[in-house]
Protein backbone atom coordinates (compact mmCIF):
# COMPACT_ATOMS: atom_id res chain seq x y z
CA UNK A 1 0.00 0.00 0.00
CA UNK A 2 3.10 2.27 0.59
CA UNK A 3 4.62 1.84 -2.15
CA UNK A 4 1.76 2.24 -3.99
CA UNK A 5 0.94 5.79 -2.23
CA UNK A 6 4.12 6.81 -3.62
CA UNK A 7 3.68 5.44 -7.17
CA UNK A 8 0.54 7.62 -7.31
CA UNK A 9 1.79 10.84 -5.50
CA UNK A 10 4.66 11.14 -7.33
CA UNK A 11 2.52 11.13 -10.90
CA UNK A 12 -0.44 14.08 -9.04
CA UNK A 13 3.02 16.31 -8.89
CA UNK A 14 4.34 15.44 -12.34
CA UNK A 15 0.57 15.74 -13.94
CA UNK A 16 0.65 19.77 -12.15
CA UNK A 17 3.60 20.65 -14.18
CA UNK A 18 6.56 19.69 -11.82
CA UNK A 19 10.14 18.91 -13.20
CA UNK A 20 12.95 17.55 -12.24
CA UNK A 21 15.62 20.23 -13.34
CA UNK A 22 17.66 18.52 -16.39
CA UNK A 23 20.91 19.32 -17.75
CA UNK A 24 22.15 17.79 -21.25
CA UNK A 25 25.97 16.91 -21.87
CA UNK A 26 26.68 17.28 -25.60
CA UNK A 27 29.38 18.20 -28.10
CA UNK A 28 27.08 20.95 -28.95
CA UNK A 29 27.70 22.86 -32.03
CA UNK A 30 31.00 21.38 -32.81
CA UNK A 31 29.14 18.55 -34.53
CA UNK A 32 25.86 19.01 -35.90
CA UNK A 33 24.14 15.50 -35.23
CA UNK A 34 24.55 16.02 -31.79
CA UNK A 35 23.43 19.40 -31.66
CA UNK A 36 20.26 18.12 -33.52
CA UNK A 37 19.28 15.44 -31.30
CA UNK A 38 20.11 17.76 -28.41
CA UNK A 39 17.46 19.69 -29.95
CA UNK A 40 15.18 16.85 -30.67
CA UNK A 41 15.81 15.91 -26.32
CA UNK A 42 14.99 19.68 -25.47
CA UNK A 43 11.59 19.70 -27.56
CA UNK A 44 11.26 16.41 -25.71
CA UNK A 45 11.13 17.48 -22.66
CA UNK A 46 9.19 20.83 -23.04
CA UNK A 47 12.76 23.06 -24.22
CA UNK A 48 13.36 23.15 -20.62
CA UNK A 49 16.78 21.69 -20.07
CA UNK A 50 20.24 23.28 -19.37
CA UNK A 51 22.71 22.50 -21.89
CA UNK A 52 26.62 21.81 -21.31
CA UNK A 53 28.41 22.30 -24.45
CA UNK A 54 31.72 20.44 -24.35
CA UNK A 55 34.05 20.23 -26.75
CA UNK A 56 35.77 16.31 -26.56
CA UNK A 57 33.44 13.91 -24.58
CA UNK A 58 36.28 11.55 -23.80
CA UNK A 59 37.36 14.19 -21.67
CA UNK A 60 34.82 13.69 -18.89
CA UNK A 61 36.62 10.26 -17.90
CA UNK A 62 39.52 11.59 -17.39
CA UNK A 63 39.26 15.17 -15.71
CA UNK A 64 35.46 15.34 -14.77
CA UNK A 65 35.48 17.84 -12.47
CA UNK A 66 37.56 20.25 -14.61
CA UNK A 67 36.12 20.29 -17.75
CA UNK A 68 34.79 23.31 -18.81
CA UNK A 69 32.07 24.46 -21.21
CA UNK A 70 33.40 25.82 -24.60
CA UNK A 71 31.44 28.18 -26.57
CA UNK A 72 28.93 27.43 -29.22
CA UNK A 73 27.89 29.17 -32.88
CA UNK A 74 26.20 32.15 -32.52
CA UNK A 75 23.36 30.73 -34.49
CA UNK A 76 22.63 27.80 -32.18
CA UNK A 77 23.27 30.24 -28.91
CA UNK A 78 20.26 30.18 -27.12
CA UNK A 79 19.53 31.54 -22.71
CA UNK A 80 19.73 27.80 -21.61
CA UNK A 81 23.38 26.86 -23.21
CA UNK A 82 25.64 27.86 -20.18
CA UNK A 83 27.96 30.63 -20.24
CA UNK A 84 31.48 29.74 -21.65
CA UNK A 85 34.09 28.72 -19.19
CA UNK A 86 31.66 27.13 -16.60
CA UNK A 87 32.98 24.44 -14.47
CA UNK A 88 31.06 20.87 -15.07
CA UNK A 89 31.00 20.37 -11.22
CA UNK A 90 29.60 23.73 -10.58
CA UNK A 91 26.66 23.49 -13.24
CA UNK A 92 26.40 19.64 -11.84
CA UNK A 93 25.38 21.01 -8.45
CA UNK A 94 22.32 22.61 -10.23
CA UNK A 95 20.81 19.33 -11.77
CA UNK A 96 18.78 16.50 -10.67
CA UNK A 97 18.77 14.93 -14.08
CA UNK A 98 21.60 14.79 -17.02
CA UNK A 99 21.31 13.23 -20.43
CA UNK A 100 24.84 12.61 -21.99
CA UNK A 101 24.59 12.76 -25.86
CA UNK A 102 26.49 9.52 -27.49
CA UNK A 103 28.82 8.60 -25.19
CA UNK A 104 29.59 6.14 -21.80
CA UNK A 105 31.27 8.06 -19.02
CA UNK A 106 31.72 5.66 -16.11
CA UNK A 107 33.76 8.46 -13.87
CA UNK A 108 30.98 10.70 -14.30
CA UNK A 109 28.01 8.36 -13.29
CA UNK A 110 29.95 7.41 -10.07
CA UNK A 111 30.21 11.49 -9.50
CA UNK A 112 26.66 11.81 -10.21
CA UNK A 113 25.21 9.41 -7.84
CA UNK A 114 27.59 10.45 -5.17
CA UNK A 115 25.38 13.61 -5.84
CA UNK A 116 22.50 11.91 -6.13
CA UNK A 117 22.04 13.31 -9.62
CA UNK A 118 20.37 10.31 -11.97
CA UNK A 119 21.97 9.96 -15.21
CA UNK A 120 20.32 8.79 -18.53
CA UNK A 121 22.91 8.01 -22.01
CA UNK A 122 21.85 8.26 -25.48
CA UNK A 123 24.49 6.23 -26.97
CA UNK A 124 25.26 6.11 -31.03
CA UNK A 125 25.32 2.20 -31.48
CA UNK A 126 28.22 2.53 -34.25
CA UNK A 127 30.51 4.64 -32.29
CA UNK A 128 30.40 2.05 -29.31
CA UNK A 129 33.04 -0.42 -28.47
CA UNK A 130 33.39 -3.56 -30.75
CA UNK A 131 33.91 -5.25 -27.61
CA UNK A 132 30.30 -6.59 -26.33
CA UNK A 133 31.94 -6.66 -22.69
CA UNK A 134 33.06 -3.35 -22.95
CA UNK A 135 30.05 -1.80 -23.96
CA UNK A 136 28.79 -2.98 -21.09
CA UNK A 137 30.82 -1.99 -18.22
CA UNK A 138 30.56 1.76 -19.83
CA UNK A 139 26.87 1.63 -19.80
CA UNK A 140 25.75 -0.53 -16.59
CA UNK A 141 26.10 2.26 -14.26
CA UNK A 142 23.52 4.51 -16.33
CA UNK A 143 20.38 5.03 -14.49
CA UNK A 144 18.96 4.68 -18.20
CA UNK A 145 20.08 3.61 -21.60
CA UNK A 146 18.16 5.34 -24.15
CA UNK A 147 18.34 4.03 -27.73
CA UNK A 148 16.69 5.43 -30.81
CA UNK A 149 16.36 2.11 -33.06
CA UNK A 150 15.43 -1.45 -32.10
CA UNK A 151 18.62 -2.15 -33.72
CA UNK A 152 20.59 -0.40 -30.83
CA UNK A 153 17.88 -1.57 -27.85
CA UNK A 154 18.31 -5.27 -29.26
CA UNK A 155 22.18 -4.92 -29.51
CA UNK A 156 22.87 -3.68 -25.78
CA UNK A 157 19.78 -6.05 -24.34
CA UNK A 158 22.08 -8.72 -26.22
CA UNK A 159 25.25 -7.08 -24.05
CA UNK A 160 23.57 -8.13 -20.75
CA UNK A 161 21.68 -4.58 -19.96
CA UNK A 162 18.86 -4.31 -18.29
CA UNK A 163 18.61 -0.41 -18.29
CA UNK A 164 17.73 0.18 -21.83
CA UNK A 165 14.58 1.60 -23.16
CA UNK A 166 14.13 1.76 -26.86
CA UNK A 167 12.23 5.61 -28.08
CA UNK A 168 11.55 6.06 -31.61
CA UNK A 169 13.36 8.73 -32.60
CA UNK A 170 11.42 12.29 -33.99
CA UNK A 171 12.73 15.75 -34.73
CA UNK A 172 11.40 18.73 -33.34
CA UNK A 173 10.89 20.23 -36.86
CA UNK A 174 7.46 21.75 -37.68
CA UNK A 175 5.20 19.64 -39.81
CA UNK A 176 5.25 20.64 -42.94
CA UNK A 177 1.98 21.08 -45.23
CA UNK A 178 1.36 18.64 -48.65
CA UNK A 179 3.56 19.98 -51.73
CA UNK A 180 1.20 20.37 -54.36
CA UNK A 181 2.18 17.75 -57.69
CA UNK A 182 4.72 18.52 -60.15
CA UNK A 183 5.90 17.16 -63.28
CA UNK A 184 9.99 17.38 -62.74
CA UNK A 185 11.72 14.90 -60.46
CA UNK A 186 14.27 16.34 -57.75
CA UNK A 187 16.27 13.41 -56.20
CA UNK A 188 18.03 14.71 -53.06
CA UNK A 189 21.22 13.29 -51.57
CA UNK A 190 22.92 14.32 -48.80
CA UNK A 191 26.13 13.20 -48.75
CA UNK A 192 27.26 15.03 -45.52
CA UNK A 193 30.90 14.28 -44.89
CA UNK A 194 30.57 10.50 -46.40
CA UNK A 195 32.03 9.00 -44.11
CA UNK A 196 34.56 5.73 -43.86
CA UNK A 197 33.85 2.14 -45.45
CA UNK A 198 32.22 3.74 -48.25
CA UNK A 199 29.40 4.60 -46.14
CA UNK A 200 26.61 6.55 -48.31
CA UNK A 201 27.72 4.87 -51.62
CA UNK A 202 28.65 7.98 -53.53
CA UNK A 203 30.13 6.27 -56.35
CA UNK A 204 27.17 4.22 -57.21
CA UNK A 205 24.42 6.96 -56.87
CA UNK A 206 26.91 8.78 -59.59
CA UNK A 207 26.94 5.77 -61.61
CA UNK A 208 23.08 5.19 -61.28
CA UNK A 209 22.56 8.62 -62.13
CA UNK A 210 24.92 9.51 -64.98
CA UNK A 211 23.16 6.82 -66.73
CA UNK A 212 19.63 7.91 -66.04
CA UNK A 213 19.51 11.03 -66.33
CA UNK A 214 20.29 10.86 -70.00
CA UNK A 215 17.50 9.13 -70.08
CA UNK A 216 15.16 11.12 -67.71
CA UNK A 217 15.78 14.86 -69.06
CA UNK A 218 13.45 16.41 -67.02
CA UNK A 219 14.92 14.60 -63.69
CA UNK A 220 17.96 16.06 -61.62
CA UNK A 221 20.09 15.03 -59.21
CA UNK A 222 20.64 17.85 -55.93
CA UNK A 223 23.90 16.30 -53.59
CA UNK A 224 24.87 18.52 -50.13
CA UNK A 225 27.93 17.60 -48.99
CA UNK A 226 30.99 19.02 -46.32
CA UNK A 227 34.07 20.25 -48.23
CA UNK A 228 36.10 17.66 -45.47
CA UNK A 229 34.22 15.03 -47.38
CA UNK A 230 36.50 15.43 -50.02
CA UNK A 231 39.16 12.98 -48.02
CA UNK A 232 36.96 10.19 -47.84
CA UNK A 233 35.54 10.59 -51.68
CA UNK A 234 38.79 12.10 -53.01
CA UNK A 235 37.72 13.38 -57.24
CA UNK A 236 34.05 12.64 -57.92
CA UNK A 237 35.04 12.60 -61.73
CA UNK A 238 32.85 14.51 -64.27
CA UNK A 239 28.95 14.77 -63.64
CA UNK A 240 26.49 15.01 -65.17
CA UNK A 241 24.82 18.34 -66.51
CA UNK A 242 21.38 17.58 -64.67
CA UNK A 243 23.57 17.02 -61.36
CA UNK A 244 23.89 20.35 -58.89
CA UNK A 245 26.88 19.10 -56.14
CA UNK A 246 26.58 21.97 -52.98
CA UNK A 247 29.89 21.82 -51.50
CA UNK A 248 29.62 24.37 -48.45
CA UNK A 249 28.07 25.29 -44.99
CA UNK A 250 24.40 25.54 -44.38
CA UNK A 251 22.35 26.69 -41.61
CA UNK A 252 19.82 24.89 -40.22
CA UNK A 253 17.06 27.05 -42.18
CA UNK A 254 18.48 26.70 -45.68
CA UNK A 255 18.83 22.91 -45.19
CA UNK A 256 15.53 22.61 -44.65
CA UNK A 257 14.65 24.11 -47.59
CA UNK A 258 16.79 22.73 -49.77
CA UNK A 259 15.04 19.41 -48.37
CA UNK A 260 11.31 20.47 -49.31
CA UNK A 261 12.42 21.25 -52.73
CA UNK A 262 13.03 17.71 -53.17
CA UNK A 263 10.39 15.11 -54.78
CA UNK A 264 12.27 12.08 -53.43
CA UNK A 265 15.30 11.17 -51.30
CA UNK A 266 18.33 9.14 -51.21
CA UNK A 267 19.85 7.08 -48.46
CA UNK A 268 22.01 4.66 -49.88
CA UNK A 269 23.69 3.90 -46.59
CA UNK A 270 26.01 1.02 -45.81
CA UNK A 271 25.73 1.43 -42.11
CA UNK A 272 24.14 4.05 -39.43
CA UNK A 273 23.85 4.63 -35.68
CA UNK A 274 20.40 6.43 -36.36
CA UNK A 275 20.81 8.55 -39.68
CA UNK A 276 19.69 12.14 -39.69
CA UNK A 277 18.88 12.79 -43.06
CA UNK A 278 16.77 10.26 -43.66
CA UNK A 279 14.71 11.74 -40.53
CA UNK A 280 15.05 14.56 -41.77
CA UNK A 281 13.64 14.01 -45.07
CA UNK A 282 11.18 12.44 -43.45
CA UNK A 283 10.06 15.63 -41.51
CA UNK A 284 10.12 17.84 -44.61
CA UNK A 285 7.57 15.40 -46.17
CA UNK A 286 9.77 13.54 -48.78
CA UNK A 287 9.84 9.89 -49.27
CA UNK A 288 13.37 8.29 -49.00
CA UNK A 289 14.70 5.34 -51.11
CA UNK A 290 17.04 3.97 -48.78
CA UNK A 291 18.99 0.30 -47.38
CA UNK A 292 16.54 -2.21 -46.37
CA UNK A 293 18.53 -3.41 -43.27
CA UNK A 294 18.21 -1.76 -39.91
CA UNK A 295 17.77 1.07 -38.45
CA UNK A 296 16.83 2.49 -42.10
CA UNK A 297 14.22 -0.43 -42.40
CA UNK A 298 12.92 1.09 -39.33
CA UNK A 299 11.67 4.39 -40.45
CA UNK A 300 10.81 3.42 -44.28
CA UNK A 301 8.26 0.86 -44.99
CA UNK A 302 8.47 -0.30 -48.64
CA UNK A 303 6.03 1.87 -50.63
CA UNK A 304 4.36 3.25 -47.95
CA UNK A 305 6.75 6.50 -47.48
CA UNK A 306 9.67 5.24 -49.58
CA UNK A 307 11.28 2.51 -51.19
CA UNK A 308 13.88 -0.13 -49.74
CA UNK A 309 16.82 -1.83 -51.62
CA UNK A 310 17.97 -5.16 -51.06
CA UNK A 311 21.13 -5.30 -48.93
CA UNK A 312 23.25 -8.17 -47.95
CA UNK A 313 25.43 -8.46 -44.78
CA UNK A 314 29.10 -7.75 -45.45
CA UNK A 315 30.75 -7.64 -41.75
CA UNK A 316 30.58 -5.17 -38.38
CA UNK A 317 31.33 -1.88 -37.64
CA UNK A 318 31.24 -1.00 -33.48
CA UNK A 319 28.48 -2.75 -32.99
CA UNK A 320 26.53 -3.16 -36.26
CA UNK A 321 26.30 -4.81 -39.33
CA UNK A 322 27.68 -2.94 -42.61
CA UNK A 323 25.04 -4.12 -45.94
CA UNK A 324 26.71 -4.08 -49.50
CA UNK A 325 23.37 -2.62 -51.67
CA UNK A 326 21.94 -4.24 -54.20
CA UNK A 327 23.12 -2.17 -57.36
CA UNK A 328 20.50 -3.16 -59.76
CA UNK A 329 17.67 -2.88 -57.68
CA UNK A 330 18.58 0.74 -56.27
CA UNK A 331 18.64 1.41 -60.35
CA UNK A 332 15.34 -0.42 -60.41
CA UNK A 333 13.79 2.28 -57.93
CA UNK A 334 15.04 5.18 -59.10
CA UNK A 335 14.52 4.32 -62.78
CA UNK A 336 10.63 3.72 -62.20
CA UNK A 337 10.24 7.00 -60.09
CA UNK A 338 12.19 8.74 -62.91
CA UNK A 339 9.58 7.50 -65.42
CA UNK A 340 6.20 7.43 -63.81
CA UNK A 341 2.99 9.66 -65.71
CA UNK A 342 1.34 10.49 -62.69
CA UNK A 343 2.12 11.95 -59.35
CA UNK A 344 -0.57 9.39 -57.90
CA UNK A 345 2.34 7.11 -56.72
CA UNK A 346 4.32 9.86 -55.60
CA UNK A 347 1.52 11.92 -53.70
CA UNK A 348 0.80 8.62 -52.02
CA UNK A 349 4.43 8.34 -50.53
CA UNK A 350 4.38 11.34 -49.17
CA UNK A 351 0.87 11.44 -47.49
CA UNK A 352 2.03 8.52 -45.53
CA UNK A 353 5.45 10.24 -44.54
CA UNK A 354 3.50 12.86 -43.24
CA UNK A 355 0.80 10.59 -41.44
CA UNK A 356 3.58 8.71 -39.62
CA UNK A 357 5.51 11.81 -38.67
CA UNK A 358 2.99 13.12 -36.48
CA UNK A 359 2.34 10.43 -34.47
CA UNK A 360 6.30 9.76 -34.04
CA UNK A 361 6.94 13.30 -32.73
CA UNK A 362 3.88 12.57 -29.96
CA UNK A 363 5.32 9.31 -28.90
CA UNK A 364 8.58 11.13 -28.74
CA UNK A 365 7.44 13.47 -26.11
CA UNK A 366 4.79 10.94 -24.31
CA UNK A 367 8.11 8.32 -23.84
CA UNK A 368 10.60 11.13 -22.74
CA UNK A 369 8.19 12.11 -20.19
CA UNK A 370 7.04 9.06 -18.76
CA UNK A 371 10.62 7.95 -18.16
CA UNK A 372 11.68 10.98 -16.70
CA UNK A 373 8.91 10.74 -14.16
CA UNK A 374 10.11 7.57 -13.25
CA UNK A 375 13.66 9.11 -12.50
CA UNK A 376 12.22 12.59 -10.96
CA UNK A 377 13.70 12.54 -7.38
CA UNK A 378 11.20 12.07 -4.63
CA UNK A 379 11.65 14.72 -2.18
CA UNK A 380 9.92 15.21 1.27
CA UNK A 381 9.60 18.43 3.05
CA UNK A 382 8.45 17.83 6.47
CA UNK A 383 6.69 20.37 8.70
CA UNK A 384 5.91 22.37 5.41
CA UNK A 385 3.43 24.29 7.20
CA UNK A 386 2.72 27.47 4.80
CA UNK A 387 6.69 26.81 3.77
CA UNK A 388 5.82 24.69 1.00
CA UNK A 389 8.73 23.98 -1.50
CA UNK A 390 7.46 23.34 -5.08
CA UNK A 391 7.38 20.17 -6.57
CA UNK A 392 8.21 18.53 -3.12
CA UNK A 393 5.75 16.34 -1.25
CA UNK A 394 4.89 18.60 1.69
CA UNK A 395 3.62 17.11 4.98
CA UNK A 396 2.42 18.53 7.92
CA UNK A 397 0.25 17.70 10.77
CA UNK A 398 -2.25 20.02 9.88
CA UNK A 399 -4.29 19.69 6.71
CA UNK A 400 -3.46 23.25 5.75
CA UNK A 401 -3.86 24.29 2.10
CA UNK A 402 -1.45 23.00 -0.49
CA UNK A 403 -0.38 20.06 1.93
CA UNK A 404 -0.31 16.94 0.45
CA UNK A 405 -0.17 14.33 3.43
CA UNK A 406 -1.19 14.75 6.87
CA UNK A 407 1.09 12.64 8.84
CA UNK A 408 3.25 12.79 12.02
CA UNK A 409 7.17 13.67 11.58
CA UNK A 410 8.07 10.88 13.70
CA UNK A 411 5.89 8.03 11.32
CA UNK A 412 6.43 8.48 8.13
CA UNK A 413 4.17 6.92 5.68
CA UNK A 414 6.60 5.71 2.81
CA UNK A 415 8.66 2.36 2.22
CA UNK A 416 12.23 1.96 3.45
CA UNK A 417 14.91 3.63 1.36
CA UNK A 418 12.03 5.57 -0.96
CA UNK A 419 13.00 9.09 -0.60
CA UNK A 420 15.99 11.19 -2.84
CA UNK A 421 15.91 14.15 -0.22
CA UNK A 422 14.34 14.95 2.94
CA UNK A 423 13.50 18.58 3.94
CA UNK A 424 13.48 19.67 7.68
CA UNK A 425 13.23 23.10 8.47
CA UNK A 426 12.10 24.86 12.05
CA UNK A 427 11.62 20.98 12.32
CA UNK A 428 13.44 18.73 14.96
CA UNK A 429 13.61 21.19 18.19
CA UNK A 430 9.66 20.90 18.53
CA UNK A 431 10.54 17.58 20.08
CA UNK A 432 11.76 16.66 23.26
CA UNK A 433 15.70 15.80 23.42
CA UNK A 434 14.62 12.30 24.73
CA UNK A 435 12.98 11.71 21.31
CA UNK A 436 15.84 13.29 18.84
CA UNK A 437 17.76 10.08 18.04
CA UNK A 438 14.50 8.04 17.31
CA UNK A 439 12.99 10.84 14.97
CA UNK A 440 16.17 11.19 13.20
CA UNK A 441 16.44 7.16 12.77
CA UNK A 442 12.82 7.27 11.07
CA UNK A 443 13.93 10.47 8.84
CA UNK A 444 16.86 8.26 7.66
CA UNK A 445 15.11 4.92 7.46
CA UNK A 446 13.45 6.34 4.53
CA UNK A 447 16.27 7.74 2.99
CA UNK A 448 17.68 6.02 -0.49
CA UNK A 449 21.19 5.22 0.12
CA UNK A 450 23.51 7.91 -1.06
CA UNK A 451 20.03 10.24 -0.44
CA UNK A 452 20.24 13.80 0.70
CA UNK A 453 18.74 15.05 3.96
CA UNK A 454 18.76 18.94 5.28
CA UNK A 455 17.89 20.27 8.30
CA UNK A 456 18.13 23.23 9.58
CA UNK A 457 17.08 24.88 13.15
CA UNK A 458 17.99 27.45 15.83
CA UNK A 459 22.29 27.79 16.29
CA UNK A 460 21.98 27.48 20.01
CA UNK A 461 25.72 28.76 20.35
CA UNK A 462 25.63 32.06 18.00
CA UNK A 463 21.98 32.86 19.84
CA UNK A 464 23.69 32.83 22.97
CA UNK A 465 27.02 34.71 21.57
CA UNK A 466 24.61 37.55 20.67
CA UNK A 467 22.43 37.74 23.39
CA UNK A 468 25.89 37.61 25.62
CA UNK A 469 27.56 40.40 23.49
CA UNK A 470 24.33 42.88 23.62
CA UNK A 471 23.22 42.83 19.99
CA UNK A 472 19.79 39.77 20.72
CA UNK A 473 17.29 41.17 23.01
CA UNK A 474 15.93 38.51 25.63
CA UNK A 475 12.70 38.65 24.11
CA UNK A 476 14.00 37.64 20.78
CA UNK A 477 16.58 35.14 22.87
CA UNK A 478 13.10 33.62 24.12
CA UNK A 479 11.31 33.98 20.88
CA UNK A 480 14.49 32.21 19.05
CA UNK A 481 14.30 29.14 22.18
CA UNK A 482 11.32 28.43 23.04
CA UNK A 483 8.95 29.42 20.20
CA UNK A 484 7.37 32.66 19.04
CA UNK A 485 4.25 33.94 21.23
CA UNK A 486 1.03 32.94 19.38
CA UNK A 487 2.84 30.44 17.39
CA UNK A 488 0.39 27.16 18.38
CA UNK A 489 2.60 23.86 18.14
CA UNK A 490 5.45 25.84 17.78
CA UNK A 491 7.44 25.74 21.31
CA UNK A 492 10.91 24.43 21.11
CA UNK A 493 11.74 21.62 23.35
CA UNK A 494 15.69 21.24 22.18
CA UNK A 495 18.33 23.30 20.87
CA UNK A 496 21.62 22.18 19.35
CA UNK A 497 24.98 23.76 18.04
CA UNK A 498 26.82 22.46 14.48
CA UNK A 499 29.25 20.44 16.83
CA UNK A 500 25.98 18.58 18.39
CA UNK A 501 24.27 18.67 15.39
CA UNK A 502 26.66 17.02 13.08
CA UNK A 503 27.87 14.61 15.58
CA UNK A 504 24.15 13.12 15.73
CA UNK A 505 23.51 12.74 11.77
CA UNK A 506 27.24 10.74 11.87
CA UNK A 507 25.91 8.51 14.29
CA UNK A 508 23.08 7.63 12.08
CA UNK A 509 25.52 6.92 8.78
CA UNK A 510 24.74 10.75 7.11
CA UNK A 511 28.11 11.80 5.81
CA UNK A 512 29.50 14.20 3.60
CA UNK A 513 28.06 16.97 5.89
CA UNK A 514 28.68 20.60 4.82
CA UNK A 515 26.89 23.84 6.39
CA UNK A 516 24.66 26.08 4.31
CA UNK A 517 24.74 29.52 4.99
CA UNK A 518 23.33 31.18 1.39
CA UNK A 519 20.17 33.12 2.30
CA UNK A 520 20.23 32.33 6.31
CA UNK A 521 21.19 34.69 8.80
CA UNK A 522 24.38 33.89 11.26
CA UNK A 523 21.76 32.42 14.08
CA UNK A 524 19.93 29.49 11.58
CA UNK A 525 22.55 26.70 11.63
CA UNK A 526 21.65 24.44 8.43
CA UNK A 527 23.47 20.75 7.63
CA UNK A 528 23.34 19.14 4.43
CA UNK A 529 24.60 15.59 4.16
CA UNK A 530 23.98 12.59 2.55
CA UNK A 531 22.93 8.57 4.01
CA UNK A 532 25.93 6.46 3.60
CA UNK A 533 25.79 4.00 0.61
Amino acid sequence: MLNFFRKSKRSVLVGQGTRPRVGIITQYATRKGHTTLSKCIEFALGNTPSVFSIRKLSRLNEEVLSVKSHPVEACLLHDRVVAPRTQLKDWLKHQDIIVIVERATPRLFELCKEQGIRCVVVPMIDWLPDDPVQRRDGLKDADLVVTLTEQAAAVLQHDGLDNVRYIPASLYWQIPPPRPARKSRIFYFNIGVGGPLNRRNVPMVLDIFNKLLDKHKHAKLVMKMVPKARKYLGDLGPLHPNIELIERSMTGDEMRELQRSADVSLFPTRFEGLGFPLLESLHSGVPVITTDAPPMNEFIAHEKNGLLIKASAAGLFGGQKLWDLDKDDFERHVDRLMSLDSQDFLDSLTQHTLDGIGKRQEAWTQIWGSHFEKLSPFVVNLGAGENQTPGACNIDQKALPGIDVVADAKQLPFADQSVDELIAEGLLENFPVSETEGILDEWVRVLKPGAKIRIQTADLKELCRRFYKGKLSVDSLVASLYGAKGEQGSSHKAGFDEEKLRSLLKSKGIEKIERVTEQLSSDKLCLVGRRSR
